[in-house]
């Protein structure tokens, strides 16, 4: 698998991360998610639904939005585990686009 995880948190400000199999090597869906779970309370993020269950979208764009743009810009070790961790817990097959602007994951 190679694929392409975008954040784009403005029309000037988009970064592309590449994923590929040696990057996830034995990574799964389940400890993906518990990465992004974590990271989603280290990072204090609010869930958008206080009511609600948080779905895995709204934690993959709460947790990037936490972080702001230097780690991505940067490609830091943070970003490349965000990407996979974003790709495994997702199932990617295919280029990912995480907009915050319009809070929106598209696959």
């Amino acid at each position: 698998m190679a694929l392409c995880v975008r954040v784009k948190f403005s029309a000037t400000q988009d970064y592309e991360l590449l994923v590929s199999d040696a990057d996830i090597g034995t990574g799964n869906s389940q400890s993906a998610r518990a990465w992004l779970d974590e990271q989603f309370v280290e990072q204090e993020c609010d869930p958008p639904n206080p009511t609600g269950k948080t779905l895995i979208m709204d934690k993959i764009i709460a947790v990037a939005r936490a972080m702001g743009p230097k780690p991505f810009s940067e490609r830091s070790q943070w970003a490349c585990e965000f990407a996979c961790n974003t790709a495994l817990a997702l199932s990617a097959q295919s280029n990912i686009t995480i907009d915050l602007a319009e809070r929106t994951v598209r696959r």
